[in-house]
C-alpha cells in the first residue's frame, strides 16, 4: 500500500496439515529471514498460537506487515497483451480484457495485475490474477480460525515464481517450472525465462508410489504434468515446499514416473519447507510494481486501511511543513532579490552619470541618456578629432605617380575617407586597372566602368568606390 513503509514483514504458509511463519527484515546485505514456525501436526497447532500472537502484536504496533496467500486452486492466472504503447491507457482497458477471459463475472471477484510492462514491439504485457470473492472470504475465514489476520492476501503462484527468480535465477529462456510440493497440493508455476505463463494445481495422486494412490489418480496426475515440460527437451524444475524435505522418496518417485528427458535440470530450493512463507514476506518489502493484494474493497483489512490513512496524513503534514518552509524561503529570496536589484540600480545610475557627465538620470532611461550625451559630445569634438585623422595627400600622390607611369590622364578626382571617384582616360583598357588595384589596397570597394575607345585611341574610364 502506498504511503506505508516498514522494515520487517511476516509471511504465512497455512495449509492442511502444515504451517510455516517466516519473518523478513531489511538489512545492509538485503533481506534477512527468520523462521518463526515450521512444521506439521498437533504440536504445530499449539505453537501456531504463539506465532499468531507475535504477528498480531507486530501489526498492532505498526512495525510489520503480515501476508498470506490465496491457494492457486482458488484463483486463475492469465497473461494479457494490450496492442498499445501507453501503460497508463493499458491499465484502463485491462479489466475489460480480463473479464472475457474469466470463468466468472469480474464484478464478483477480486483481481490484481502484479506485472504490467511495455514490450520492445510497442505493446503492453500484463499478468493478471483473479479469484471469486467467495474464495477470498473462505481463505480469510480459515486464516482467522488459525489465529491469523493477514493485511495482504497475495496470489500463491506469482509469489512462488518471484521468489524463485531471486533464489534460483533463470539460466536461459527455456521452460521453467516452480513446483511447490505441500501435504495437500502440488502447485506448478510454469513459464519461460522470467515470465510466468500458466499454473497447474494437483491434489490427487501425490503419494510416494503408485501403491499410495489409485492407479487412475496417479496416471491422471502424470498425464497433466507431462505437457508442462513441452517438446523442446530442456527445462528447469525447481522443487519447493515441505514435502521436498519431509518426503524425499515422493519427490524421487515423481521424477522417475514422469519420465522426463535428460535435459531436465532438477533443482532443490534452499530450505524448501519455508519457501512460500519467505516468498510472501519478501514480496511485502520489495513489492514495487509486482505488488498483489486480493483483499480489496470491503474485504480490505480495516486496520491496514487506517494505517495507510495515517501514513497519508503524515505525508500531508510533511507536505504542509515543506510548503511553509518553501514560503519562508520565497520571502527571503524576494527580499534578497530586491536588495540586489536596488544595488544594481544604484550602480547603473552612477555609471550613466559618469559616462554621460550628467547631473541626474531618469530611472529606466539611464542607457539612452548616457548614449545621447556621448553622441552630442562626440559631435562637438568632431572638428578637433578630424585634425588627427590620416591625410589624403599620400593616397593622392600615389595615384598621380601611377598615372604618370601608366600614361593615364585624370579629369576628376574626388577623394574622401569613405568614398572615392576618379574619371579620366587610359592608353588602353588595362592600364586604368592599376588605379583600381591601388584603391582596393587602401580599403575601398571599387567599381570600374570603361567606355568605348575615343577618336584619339584613348579609353575613357570611371572608378567609384566606398569604404566598408
Amino acid at each position: 500500500m502506498k504511503g506505508v513503509r516498514v522494515s520487517s514483514s511476516y509471511g504465512i504458509d497455512a495449509g492442511d496439515g502444515f504451517l510455516a511463519v517466516v519473518r523478513a527484515a531489511r538489512s545492509p546485505r538485503g533481506l534477512a529471514f527468520t523462521t518463526v514456525l515450521s512444521g506439521t501436526g498437533p504440536v504445530t497447532e499449539d505453537a501456531g498460537q504463539g506465532a499468531a500472537s507475535e504477528t498480531a502484536l507486530a501489526a498492532a504496533r505498526r512495525i510489520s506487515i503480515v501476508a498470506a496467500a490465496l491457494p492457486a486452486r482458488d484463483s486463475v492466472v492469465r497473461r494479457l497483451t494490450v496492442p498499445m504503447p501507453s501503460v497508463a491507457r493499458a491499465r484502463r482497458v485491462l479489466p475489460s480484457l480480463l473479464d472475457v477471459r474469466l470463468p466468472f463475472r469480474l464484478e464478483d471477484c477480486a483481481f490484481a495485475f502484479p506485472v504490467i510492462r511495455r514490450t520492445p514491439d510497442g505493446r503492453v504485457d500484463a499478468l493478471a490474477v483473479a479469484a471469486p470473492r467467495s474464495a477470498v472470504e473462505r481463505r480469510l475465514a480459515a486464516l482467522k480460525g488459525a489465529g491469523f489476520d493477514p493485511m495482504i492476501l497475495d496470489a500463491e503462484a506469482p509469489a512462488l515464481w518471484a521468489r524463485a527468480q531471486s533464489e534460483c535465477p533463470a539460466t536461459g529462456t527455456g521452460i521453467r517450472v516452480v513446483a511447490h510440493f505441500a501435504p495437500d497440493r502440488l502447485v506448478l508455476a510454469v513459464g519461460r525465462g522470467e515470465d510466468l505463463e500458466s499454473v497447474v494445481t494437483l491434489r490427487e495422486g501425490l503419494g510416494a508410489a503408485p501403491s499410495d494412490a489409485s492407479d487412475g489418480d496417479r496416471a491422471a496426475m502424470l498425464q497433466r504434468v507431462r505437457p508442462v515440460l513441452g517438446t523442446d527437451g530442456s527445462a528447469e524444475w525447481i522443487w519447493t515446499g515441505p514435502r521436498v524435505e519431509g518426503d524425499p522418496e515422493a519427490v524421487a518417485s515423481f521424477e522417475r514416473d514422469l519420465g522426463a528427458g535428460t535435459d531436465v535440470r532438477w533443482i532443490r530450493a534452499p530450505e524448501p519447507a519455508t519457501f512460500l512463507a519467505r516468498a510472501l514476506a519478501a514480496r511485502v518489502l520489495s513489492a514495487g510494481p509486482a505488488a498483489c493484494n486480493l483483499r480489496q474493497g470491503d474485504l480490505a483489512h480495516a486496520g491496514f486501511a487506517s494505517w495507510g490513512l495515517a501514513a497519508g496524513r503524515r505525508a500531508a503534514v510533511a507536505c504542509l511543513v515543506a510548503g511553509l518552509a518553501l514560503a519562508a524561503f520565497q520571502v527571503s529570496l524576494t527580499a534578497w532579490v530586491s536588495r540586489r536589484e536596488a544595488d544594481v540600480q544604484r550602480r547603473l545610475e552612477s555609471e550613466a552619470r559618469r559616462v554621460g557627465r550628467l547631473a541626474g538620470v531618469q530611472r529606466g532611461q539611464e542607457l539612452r541618456m548616457a548614449k545621447d550625451a556621448v553622441t552630442r559630445r562626440n559631435t562637438a569634438l568632431a572638428p578637433v578629432a578630424s585634425l588627427f585623422e590620416p591625410s589624403a595627400v599620400p593616397r593622392l600622390a600615389g595615384m598621380l605617380r601611377l598615372a604618370r607611369q601608366s600614361g593615364l590622364t585624370f579629369e576628376v578626382i574626388e577623394l574622401a575617407d569613405d568614398a572615392v571617384r576618379v574619371e579620366g582616360t587610359s592608353p588602353d583598357r588595362d592600364a586604368c586597372g592599376r588605379i583600381e588595384d591601388f584603391l582596393r589596397l587602401q580599403g575601398y570597394r571599387t567599381r570600374i566602368r570603361r567606355n568605348d575607345e575615343a577618336v584619339d585611341g584613348r579609353v575613357p574610364f570611371t572608378i567609384e568606390g566606398d569604404r566598408k
